[in-house]
């Protein structure tokens, strides 16, 4: 999932979490929207972990290569302060900034190659 795409899960995620919508549903909602791939093979897998009982933060962590380490935290933390909405909100607030830096640094590593 690139870095846009993840943005946009969370930000959904965050939409449908505020709607008061349970984590189950959830998942089906934004399942539903990603074409068969891989991802959409690693949000079932989570789903069917948290549809055995498991932690949302742990489902998650199950597949390092799809979702950071400091979005496994930022889920933990959501756990355990009872607030996920707001932990989410600071973590796509972190995403945004992130990806306003790599633009910037994008354009400044283009702009000497136009000059040459």
């Amino acid at each position: 999932m690139g870095s846009r795409q993840f943005l946009a899960f969370n930000q959904e995620m965050v939409v449908l979490l505020r709607s008061g919508l349970p984590i189950l549903q959830i998942l089906d909602t934004i399942i539903e929207r990603y074409e068969s791939g891989r991802i959409r093979d690693v949000l079932r897998e989570v789903r069917e972990e948290i549809r055995a009982g498991g932690v949302l933060s742990e489902a998650f962590g199950r597949f390092p290569r799809h979702f950071p380490h400091l979005y496994i935290a930022a889920l933990q933390a959501g756990e355990r302060s009872g607030d996920l909405v707001v932990t989410l909100g600071r973590y796509i607030a972190y995403q945004k900034r992130v990806e306003a830096v790599r633009a910037k640094m994008r354009s400044a590593a283009t702009y000497p190659i136009l000059l040459s």
